[in-house]
């Protein structure tokens, strides 16, 4: 599948809660297009933590805000 990055970065980018389900209609997807290597790939997935959804919400939607954090961090 050729936009398989783009499909993970989207179930990533969603709410947590749907992680689950979007990955194993994907996983369901990927091997009716008979690649199970992607499929196996994508099975392995876990959903994210909250800490780390809220950590990807932020760097998607104010990567200002996650720079300035960082910066402060490694200061």
């Amino acid at each position: 599948m050729d936009d398989l990055e783009s499909r993970l970065d989207a179930l990533y980018a969603g709410p947590p809660g749907a992680f689950t389900a979007g990955r194993d209609a994907l996983v369901k997807e990927l091997r009716a297009a008979g690649d199970r290597g992607g499929a196996a790939r994508v099975r392995e997935l876990r959903r994210p933590t909250k800490l780390a959804a809220e950590l990807n919400r932020l760097a998607r939607e104010r990567a200002d805000a996650m720079e300035a954090a960082i910066a402060a961090e490694e200061a």
